[in-house]
């Protein structure tokens, strides 16, 4: 390294060259690679593999259906034949080793010299400071791990080949725009790299941009690497975001910025999918967001060399906390119970997965409290320790923070209980919220005319909720025919009716009725979906406004209250499966309220202790699970 520093201080007019070599050369202990002759030879290989032409038994498929046929091709020959090759190459420890010991200064010249022509020549780039360029464009790998090698010419060379960055020197209002250089590539790249479902490979990581670049990308960290590669070899800064664990599902995500303005504002999309200014998720709350950086970060740095355990993704000394620039945040001070405090300088706050608690940011110990700073809003936490790895130990009880910042710790009343009827284990997703609208302005409706000449409407649905109760008001006389009536555009749409008798939850039976046929004439999806004892199923009709699903009982009858599922997914209650519904306790964890078997559409029950996390655990089928707390009559997801 002193050589770079040599050959940079004899001349003052490269005194910036100079600083950009100090920069790389201060934060270079960061980075690590792995041998070089282990990722060659492998790649190599791979290379060969991949050049192989389909396998023979998808010759016939390829002629009807290419990409299914190459798909398959990837995941069931190529991928195994990659990792029987992993195994000729055994990877130790003394394999991987700092940047610094074994990059070459003659590299790191040439990569100098071309991320400053790249800088001086990119006139989407003329906004960037001398910091901005020294972090987004002057690194010398694509990606952590990844070779150092000519990976800039050769990204280069591919965006040149799937666009013209001089069509937008032509013109007057774009030829500055990072945002249009971008968009064009990301396009570009999107239509020509392969990307295929998610698959599982359990080789050596392929850390090698030529031969990276011929892979099937499946997940956002793979597509980013790549679009971030081609992007700063021709100067757009760019980086890559990152969300360790979403607050309210499974996985974590991200996705690719771009800075767009002298002041730091970035525009976010996702790799080879949506255009800059174009986020995944719009809107979404996130607990903690990071940037992959080049520069070492101290306060990080700080954590992993504390000795203590350090969750994984929060183990890389290059990474910057940028939730703020994402959403609304708040400082919180949680108290430590003294029987519970530790030696730790670090505390951890998780997340919950849909199974686990997942740590996605840390803070200080000090005294008796921990203090975690800019944690998104709208959220449940869990305060707690790490040791011997990814292992958490509670140091308090849970906590949510709402949308206007204020806490509040979770500790459960087992004194005051509560009762409830459950009717989902798991939120709405939005796309669900809107079909489930079409509720709205259904009706209940009973008659004792087979032609329903006689109709009377015993309850409009006012709001749109997925499942439920309705109550028959006692003074309602007995009818024959009972059903649900359709709103307007609502092709129905109802997954499940129960008739109950007054006073009772027997189901009373008869013989379905109801507007003949389905949409594309499905016969999952006829009038008899709507008592099948499927919520998954529902009645599609083909008329938008007038269809109908019900039952003839042969006489009169009395009905005291209706059950119901509208089409949704498959988280309400399901007759019949075995539930336990779960409270978080203490530091112990989770404690049941016990098992049921659901005998109609909802769980009732009435020991719940007031003011407690909650979690309903379907045992017969399912994985989506989620915490919710009951506020004022309802489930509140969190």
């Amino acid at each position: 390294m002193e050589k770079v520093l040599a050959h940079y201080s004899r001349k003052s007019e490269d005194s910036l060259k100079l600083r950009a070599a100090e920069f790389l050369i201060k934060n270079m202990p960061g980075h690590y690679s792995l041998d070089p002759a282990i990722v060659n030879a492998f790649c190599d290989q791979v290379d060969s593999i991949l050049a192989t032409p389909l396998d023979t038994s998808l010759l016939e498929l390829a002629k009807t259906n290419l990409k299914e046929a190459d798909d398959q091709d990837w995941a069931g020959f190529k991928v195994k034949a990659m990792e029987a090759v992993s195994k000729r190459f055994p990877v130790k420890p003394s394999s991987s080793q700092s940047d610094i010991r074994i990059l070459k200064a003659d590299y790191l010249i040439r990569n100098i010299e071309n991320a400053f022509e790249t800088w001086a020549n990119a006139p989407w780039a003329a906004h960037l400071t001398f910091d901005d360029f020294c972090e987004y464009i002057l690194p010398y790998k694509a990606a952590p791990a990844f070779q150092a090698d000519n990976w800039k010419d050769e990204c280069s060379e591919l965006a040149d080949r799937l666009y013209d960055l001089t069509d937008l020197r032509a013109g007057r209002f774009t030829c500055h725009s990072p945002h249009w250089a971008a968009l064009n590539i990301n396009q570009g790249l999107n239509s020509h790299l392969k990307t295929t479902l998610p698959y599982a490979y359990t080789g050596l990581p392929i850390l090698r941009m030529s031969t990276f670049l011929k892979m099937h990308l499946s997940n956002c960290t793979d597509k980013g690497i790549v679009v971030k590669a081609v992007l700063q070899s021709k100067g757009i800064p760019v980086a890559v975001d990152f969300t360790p664990q979403w607050p309210t599902q499974a996985q974590g995500h991200s996705w690719n910025v771009i800075q767009v303005s002298n002041n730091g504002r970035f525009e976010e999309f996702v790799p080879l999918d949506t255009d800059p200014g174009t986020p995944h998720r719009p809107g979404e709350m996130m607990a903690k967001v990071y940037r992959q950086c080049y520069a070492l970060n101290p306060v990080f740095i700080r954590l992993n060399n504390s000795g203590e355990a350090v969750p994984s993704s929060l183990s890389t000394v290059t990474i910057k906390d940028v939730t703020a620039e994402y959403v609304s945040t708040q400082d919180v001070r949680i108290r430590i119970d003294p029987a519970l405090k530790k030696r730790n300088k670090y505390a951890y706050v998780a997340v919950f997965d849909n199974r686990n608690w997942v740590p996605v940011g840390f803070g200080d110990v000090g005294g008796s409290e921990a203090v975690f700073e800019a944690i998104g809003r709208d959220i449940a936490y869990l305060p707690v320790y790490c040791s011997d790895g990814e292992k958490i130990t509670p140091l308090s009880y849970p906590f949510t923070v709402d949308a206007y910042g204020k806490v509040d710790l979770l500790i459960p009343d087992t004194v005051n209980r509560e009762s409830f009827k459950l009717l989902r284990k798991y939120p709405y997703y939005h796309a669900m919220t809107t079909v489930t609208k079409r509720l709205i302005s259904g009706k209940i409706q009973a008659a004792n005319r087979p032609d329903f000449s006689d109709v009377v409407t015993i309850h409009e649905f006012t709001e749109a909720q997925s499942a439920g109760e309705v109550r028959i008001p006692a003074e309602t006389p007995k009818y024959r025919y009972w059903r649900y009536f359709s709103s307007l555009a609502g092709f129905n749409n109802m997954a499940e009716l129960l008739f109950h008798p007054p006073g009772s939850n027997r189901s009373l039976r008869g013989t379905i009725i109801g507007t003949p046929g389905s949409y594309l004439d499905d016969p999952r999806r006829t009038r008899e979906a709507v008592f099948d004892g499927d919520p998954f199923t529902f009645f599609d009709s083909t008329d938008p406004n007038n269809s109908w699903a019900g039952m003839d009982f042969g006489e009169p009858v009395s009905i005291g209250s209706v059950e119901y599922a509208f089409r949704s997914d498959d988280n309400n209650i399901r007759i019949g499966d075995v539930y336990e519904l779960f409270y978080w306790k203490d530091e112990s964890g989770w404690e049941s309220l016990g098992k049921k078997k659901a005998e109609n559409m909802n769980l009732y029950y009435d020991n719940i202790p007031s003011h407690a996390l909650l979690l309903l655990r379907d045992h017969t089928r399912g994985k989506e699970e989620r915490i919710f707390t009951l506020e004022n009559g309802e489930q509140v997801w969190w």
